[in-house]
C-alpha cells in the first residue's frame, strides 16, 4: 500500500465525489491510500470499497475506521470487528448500523459507556424488551433513542413522555408510534412540547383542529386589544407547516386572523392553487411572498400575487 500525497481540499464537491458509489475505481483507491485522514475517513464510506480496501482501512486511525462503520455496504462481520474497537464512536457506529447482527447486540446492553448504549438503542434490531429495560437507564441520551425508536411500545412511550430532558420529550413529540393521547397532551403543554408535536404525522385532524381552537384563545398575558395576534399564533404557524395539509385544515388556516399564520399556509406546497389563488389577494406582502414562492402556484396565481407587489 502506498500513501498518496497530492492534496484533496474537502469541500461539499470532493466529498461528494468520495461517497459517491460512482467514482472511478482509480480514484476510489488513491482515496483509500491518501495522507489526509479526512479524505480516507470519507472514502471509507464510499459503498464501491472492495474488500482489499476494506482490510487496509480496518488497520486505520480510528477516525477513518468510524466512517467505515457508517459505510451503507459493509458486511456484519466486518462490523462485529470494527464493535470491538477501543474507541467509542468506531464501536457506537457499529453496533447502530443497519447491517449489525441482531444477535451480538444483547452484548453491548449493559456497557459502561452510555454512547454504547444509546447505540443499542438506536439499532433498527433493537427489540422491544430491549428497549424497555434501556427506557430505565440513568443517562437521558440512551432514553432518547429509545423515545425515537419505531419498536418502543406505546406504553413505555407513555411512561417516557414524563421524562425531564428536552431531547427524550423531542423524540417522543416526533415519534409516529407515540399514543395518540400524549400527542395531544403535548399540544396543549409548553412551548418546546408544541414546537416538536406540531408536524407528528399521526396527529388526526380532530385532535388539530381542537387544537387550533384552543390556540385561537386569549393567552394569561393578552386581553381583547391583541385582536389579529391573540392566542397561541406560534402553534398554529407550526401547524399550517404540516406537509401534508388536509383540506379542511388549509381551510381553516387560510383564513387565519394573523398574517404569519396564512403566510405558512401560502408556503406549503400541498395547498392546492385555488386557495393560493385566494391568498394572492391577501392585503399582507408576506402572505403574497409565499404565494409567489410556492412551487404549486399557477404562473397566474403568481402573476396575481407580484400585481399588488412584492419587494425584493
Amino acid at each position: 500500500m502506498t500513501v498518496r500525497y497530492i492534496p484533496i481540499e474537502l469541500d461539499e464537491d470532493s466529498i461528494a465525489e468520495l461517497l459517491d458509489p460512482a467514482i472511478d475505481p482509480s480514484d476510489l483507491e488513491f482515496a483509500v491510500v491518501h495522507v489526509n485522514n479526512g479524505v480516507r475517513s470519507y472514502a471509507a464510506q464510499n459503498p464501491s470499497l472492495t474488500p482489499t480496501h476494506i482490510q487496509w482501512l480496518l488497520t486505520d486511525l480510528a477516525q477513518v475506521q468510524a466512517g467505515l462503520a457508517q459505510n451503507p455496504s459493509i458486511d456484519s462481520q466486518t462490523l462485529k470487528t470494527l464493535a470491538a474497537s477501543t474507541h467509542i464512536r468506531v464501536r457506537s457506529n457499529a453496533i447502530s448500523h443497519p447491517a449489525f447482527p441482531a444477535d451480538a447486540l444483547n452484548d453491548y446492553v449493559g456497557d459502561p459507556s452510555s454512547r454504547i448504549r444509546a447505540a443499542v438503542a438506536a439499532s433498527p434490531h433493537a427489540s422491544a424488551e430491549t428497549l424497555a429495560l434501556l427506557a430505565q437507564d440513568s443517562e437521558f441520551e440512551v432514553r432518547a433513542a429509545v423515545a425515537a425508536h419505531a419498536n418502543t411500545s406505546p406504553a413505555i412511550l407513555s411512561t417516557l413522555s414524563n421524562d425531564s430532558f428536552d431531547e427524550v420529550i423531542r423524540a417522543i413529540a416526533e415519534n409516529p408510534h407515540t399514543p395518540l393521547d400524549v400527542l395531544e397532551r403535548y399540544l396543549n403543554g409548553t412551548h418546546h412540547q408544541k414546537l416538536n408535536v406540531a408536524k407528528n404525522p399521526s396527529l388526526t385532524d380532530e385532535i388539530l383542529k381542537r387544537a387550533i381552537t384552543k390556540a385561537m384563545e386569549l393567552t394569561e398575558d393578552q386581553d381583547e386589544s391583541w385582536e389579529d395576534s391573540r392566542g397561541d399564533t406560534s402553534l398554529r404557524g407550526w401547524i399550517a407547516e404540516r406537509n401534508p395539509l388536509s383540506p379542511e385544515l388549509i381551510s381553516i388556516l387560510s383564513a387565519d386572523p394573523y398574517l404569519w399564520v396564512r403566510a405558512e399556509v401560502a408556503k406549503n406546497p400541498s395547498v392546492p392553487d385555488s386557495v393560493l389563488a385566494q391568498l394572492a389577494l391577501d392585503p399582507e406582502e408576506s402572505v403574497r411572498r409565499g404565494v409567489v414562492d410556492n412551487p404549486s402556484a399557477s404562473a397566474d396565481t403568481k402573476a396575481t400575487a407580484a400585481l399588488l407587489g412584492i419587494e425584493d
